[in-house]
């Protein structure tokens, strides 16, 4: 068994500062190829701890970075931006996103 002082990063999940009301920072492990365990739940729905990896998410398992337009888990049009992060041979990937309608595009 492994631990890790995670509080440094649950800090960084959880800070509002530059995600307005509706931006949120989500941490994802992949589970298999149907989920995604979420590291901290996710800020906009403190009852999603698990994703399906598609979209930004799936991107970012796949090694990828970028920002792209899609749905996010509760069906509302965002910008995501993705990157996976290597820590601990975990694969963890990163998801920011805004609601479409807070972003100037």
């Amino acid at each position: 068994m492994t631990w890790v002082n995670a509080s440094k990063l649950g800090a960084l999940v959880y800070d509002r500062t530059g995600l307005q009301r509706t931006g949120e920072l989500l941490v994802g492990i992949p589970q298999n190829s149907n989920l995604v365990h979420l590291l901290f739940p996710a800020l906009q729905n403190i009852n999603v701890t698990m994703v399906q990896p598609d979209g930004a998410m799936a991107r970012a398992i796949a090694g990828e970075s970028g920002v792209l337009r899609q749905r996010d888990y509760s069906g509302e049009s965002i910008i995501a931006a993705y990157t996976p992060v290597e820590f601990m041979h975990w694969g963890v990937n990163l998801l920011f996103k805004f609601l479409l309608l807070h972003c100037f595009i």
